[in-house]
């Protein structure tokens, strides 16, 4: 998320979400407007210029909801996300939840689409953690909360960021340091 990356630019820790204290730094990609097929040549051209990451969490999706049928983008992420693996078979997939929106471009049907969004968040999820990967939920970010997002409905607002970072952050120090791959984990 491109925003989100201009927000932590601002933080105290600034892009790192002050986790170099773990050894851990993050370089961020983010494109306004990208789909889901931009993402495996995203990363093929990251890999020319950059080392193979330790972790790579996947937040790329939520635009394709609503222009393609839900059960096509699924199988579309699940195909892209064994050819990342084959890429990166010494990294750790991390697929950060797509976060709902107050409105879509696609429908009118806001409570649909979002719901489309979840099946889709639990599919893929499923298949990342079942093939040894990671999960990122964000359970405070919820549509009915109209100050976490910017008027248009689609962007999280500055305090929307916040949690949103704030979660990655703590998602990143649980995962490296507990080897529980789920966040929040489970209990």
């Amino acid at each position: 998320m491109k925003r989100a990356f201009v927000a932590a630019r601002n933080r105290p820790g600034g892009v790192c979400l002050g986790l170099q204290r773990l050894g851990i730094n993050i370089w961020w990609q983010g494109k306004g407007g990208m789909v889901w097929l931009d993402m495996y040549k995203k990363i093929k051209t990251l890999l020319k210029v950059n080392d193979k990451p330790q972790y790579l969490i996947l937040h790329c999706g939520a635009n394709d909801v609503g222009s393609t049928p839900l059960k096509s983008l699924i199988q579309s992420i699940k195909t892209s996300l064994g050819k990342i693996q084959l890429l990166l078979p010494n990294t750790k997939i991390i697929w950060s939840q797509l976060l709902p929106r107050r409105q879509w471009r696609y429908s009118v049907d806001v409570k649909a689409m979002n719901k489309s969004l979840k099946r889709l968040n639990s599919s893929i999820a499923a298949e990342v953690v079942k093939n040894g990967g990671g999960y990122i939920k964000y359970q405070d970010i919820n549509p009915i909360d109209e100050l976490l997002f910017e008027c248009d409905g689609v962007h999280l607002s500055q305090a929307g960021n916040e949690i949103f970072l704030n979660a990655i952050c703590a998602a990143v120090e649980q995962f490296k340091t507990t080897r529980i791959f789920v966040y929040p984990k489970l209990y």
